[in-house]
């Protein structure tokens, strides 16, 4: 049933794309035709055709090809260009709002390496509530890339919401460098997850007023450019809440437990994204 959707899809873009007067009927189906198998300079000379009917069936290849490739939603080894015009970039955020899950998940991959993509910021904040937990996760990264003030409490009310995402905050969050997000991180030293208490472990380092423990005293090493815990890499910050942190950043601490009870009672008034929901 899905290949048949997509083939009526393509059928679609197909007769749009080559009912231009100013497009050949065989190029247009020879450059759909490599674009869909992967070829992206095919798809490259769609996107800059400048024509609404060629950006829209070159927006359609790469979602296409990634709806094909490994179960993250994406092909790594395709190079995607550098550059998407505006409605290259319109296409991809309808399908990451409202498109099947492959193609959402491709969508979101494309736009997120769109060097434009950094200014959107109310399209990914927009994107924190998806039903996708890849998609919530491109919506972190981006958000913290851009670092806007006004985007750190959406961002840290994942940390309630999304426990899937911790990982991804507990290294981003140091972006903001804001001492609110100390009480957070801190509650992931207790993770059972060593890479997750290392994590936080060295965002802590990066935020004012936090010490900054050198490798040797947090037990990390360097393996082939990935840094590993040798020990609990938690253990030194713990020790520092319990001696100095708690009394350094009380009124942190403080704000903290409103924002948990207050995104609690948020919550259970208001369910959501019914979308959401029911697929949790």
């Amino acid at each position: 049933m899905k290949n048949v959707s997509m083939m009526a899809v393509w059928t679609t873009l197909v007769v749009v794309g080559c009912s231009s007067p100013h497009n050949a009927a065989a190029p247009m189906k020879e450059l759909v035709a490599r674009a869909r198998g992967g070829d992206m300079v095919a798809a490259r000379r769609l996107l800059f055709s400048n024509k609404a009917e060629s950006v829209r069936i070159a927006a359609a290849a790469f979602l296409d090809a990634g709806e094909r490739s490994p179960k993250n939603g994406y092909n790594p080894e395709l190079e995607y260009p550098k550059e998407l015009p505006v409605l290259a970039s319109d296409v991809l955020m309808q399908e990451i709002a409202s498109g099947t899950e492959g193609r959402r998940r491709c969508a979101a991959s494309i736009f997120a390496r769109h060097p434009d993509a950094k200014q959107a910021r109310e399209f990914w904040r927009s994107q924190l509530g998806s039903s996708d937990q890849q998609v919530r996760w491109w919506a972190v990264i981006k958000l913290a890339d851009a670092a806007d003030p006004r985007d750190f409490e959406s961002v840290l009310l994942q940390a309630i919401l999304s426990p899937e995402l911790h990982d991804a905050l507990a290294v981003r969050l140091r972006d903001w460098k804001d001492r609110r997000a100390v009480p957070c991180l801190v509650e992931f030293l207790e993770s059972p997850s060593l890479v997750l208490r290392m994590n936080a472990a060295m965002s802590l380092g990066c935020i004012p007023s936090c010490p900054r423990l050198d490798a040797d005293v947090l037990g990390v090493e360097c393996h082939d450019g990935l840094m590993l815990a040798k020990t609990d890499a938690a253990a030194p910050y713990r020790r520092w809440w319990k001696e100095n942190g708690v009394n350094a950043f009380a009124d942190e601490l403080k704000w903290w437990d409103t924002f948990k009870r207050q995104a609690s009672g948020k919550s259970k008034s208001n369910p959501g994204n019914p979308e959401r929901k029911a697929k949790e």
